[in-house]
C-alpha cells in the first residue's frame, strides 16, 4: 500500500497510549513530550491536529503529532513516514506538515519518493543541554519540534 491508501495499523492515539509514546520518545529522541503529547491528544481535535500512531500488534512503534508545531518519531523511516502519511488522511491540510532533518539523507528521500515536497530549510538549534537523537544509522527516524 502506498500513501493514498488506508493503512489499519494507524490510528488517532488516546491516553492509554501515552506510556507507549513517551517510551518511543525517549528511546529515539532522548528528550520527554509527554506533556506536549498528553495535551494534543486531549485538545488537538479541536484544531485539526490529532496525533496518530502505528501499531505492529500491541506494539506503538511510530508516532506523529502532524503540523508546524508537532514532531514524531519512528523504529524506522517506513514506520514514521507510513504514520505520516495516514495522519495527513485525517488531518485538515494546514496540519500536513512535518520537519524532515536533512541530516537524515534516507528518511529525506523516502519522503520525496512519497511526493512530500521541501517547503525550506531550517536550522535545529536549542538552549541549554542538547541530548542528541538516534543518529540514521541506527535505523529509527524523528521529526523536531520547534516548541521547547
Amino acid at each position: 500500500g502506498g500513501p493514498d491508501q488506508a493503512d489499519g495499523s494507524v490510528r488517532a492515539l488516546v491516553s492509554a497510549d501515552l506510556p507507549a509514546c513517551e517510551e518511543l520518545c525517549m528511546r529515539i529522541l532522548k528528550v520527554s513530550r509527554k506533556n506536549e503529547l498528553a495535551f494534543m491528544i486531549e485538545h488537538g481535535s479541536k484544531a485539526g491536529f490529532v496525533p496518530h500512531g502505528r501499531f505492529k500488534g500491541d506494539k506503538l512503534i511510530a508516532y506523529i503529532i502532524p503540523g508546524f508545531l508537532g514532531h514524531g518519531v519512528g523504529e524506522t523511516s517506513a514506520d514514521f513516514l507510513t504514520t505520516v502519511c495516514q495522519a495527513a488522511r485525517n488531518v485538515p491540510p494546514p496540519a500536513h506538515k512535518v520537519f524532515i532533518p536533512a541530516r537524515n539523507g534516507e528518511l529525506l528521500r523516502q519522503a520525496l519518493n512519497l511526493k512530500m515536497r521541501s517547503n525550506r530549510l531550517m536550522s535545529l538549534m536549542a538552549l541549554g543541554p542538547y541530548p542528541e537523537p538516534l543518529a540514521p544509522t541506527s535505523g529509527a527516524a524523528w521529526s523536531p519540534s520547534i516548541a521547547y
